[in-house]
């Protein structure tokens, strides 16, 4: 029994050894950082929204910005974005 127990023993150091040193270890390598693309802006970003949001539909009704005046006391409004170039319709 005293040996199973010193054996336990030992292996709970060598693992709290390992994790220390793996602590120490880990936080000290720097990771690679980072950086933006710079190969210039993609054709979803070079586009205006409005150019998108004009030949959209809510609700059935054709989106038109004179249907959302500023009223600084009006209730805002969420409009869904789908992401660009999705479709939920089958390819034929």
């Amino acid at each position: 029994m005293r040996k199973h127990g010193i054996k336990n023993l030992v292996v709970s150091w060598i693992v709290c050894g390992l994790l220390i040193v793996s602590i120490v270890l880990g936080g000290s390598l720097a990771a690679s950082p980072a950086y933006a693309d710079s190969s210039g802006a993609s054709p979803y970003e070079s586009q205006n929204v409005i150019d998108d949001l004009e030949s959209s539909t809510i609700a059935g009704k054709e989106f038109s910005l004179e249907d959302y005046p500023y009223d600084e006391n009006g209730q805002p409004q969420v409009i869904n974005f789908v992401e660009f170039a999705y479709s939920f319709y089958t390819a034929e």
